[in-house]
């Protein structure tokens, strides 16, 4: 299992001259000795626009990668994300609905993902 905190800012009802939209913090916490499994859970996550696409950031990647022959832990050099890429785009219904992935790599593993409220013009997802 996992714990997680979602912060959810809508700069779209305030006075900010420099961001529209929202913009959005998770925390996800491994709290279990469960952390390798065949089985990845994923993260629902609430309170974000369900129509609007959302760039998602991942700011302190994980410097740890799993040896798939072995399941052996090794540090990395190269970083590694939850996501697979520094930067990923997602619509607020997918990321309501199916969520995101969590893979654990440690006991005390954990994230930290930046949503960013994207306007529509700015990029396409298909």
């Amino acid at each position: 299992g996992f714990c997680s905190w979602l912060y959810v800012r809508d700069h779209s009802s305030s006075n900010s001259m420099h961001s529209t939209g929202q913009e959005a913090v998770v925390f996800i916490f491994n709290n279990t000795d469960n952390f390798w499994s065949s089985l990845v859970p994923r993260l629902r996550l609430r309170g974000l626009k369900p129509d609007a696409k959302y760039k998602i950031l991942e700011p302190i990647p994980n410097t740890l990668n799993r040896i798939p022959a072995n399941l052996q832990v090794v540090r990395t050099i190269k970083p590694m994300f939850l996501m697979g890429e520094k930067v990923v785009f997602m619509h607020g219904s997918t990321l309501m609905n199916a969520g995101i992935p969590v893979h654990f790599l440690t006991r005390d593993d954990c994230f930290m993902l930046h949503l960013v409220e994207v306007p529509e013009q700015e990029i396409d997802l298909n």
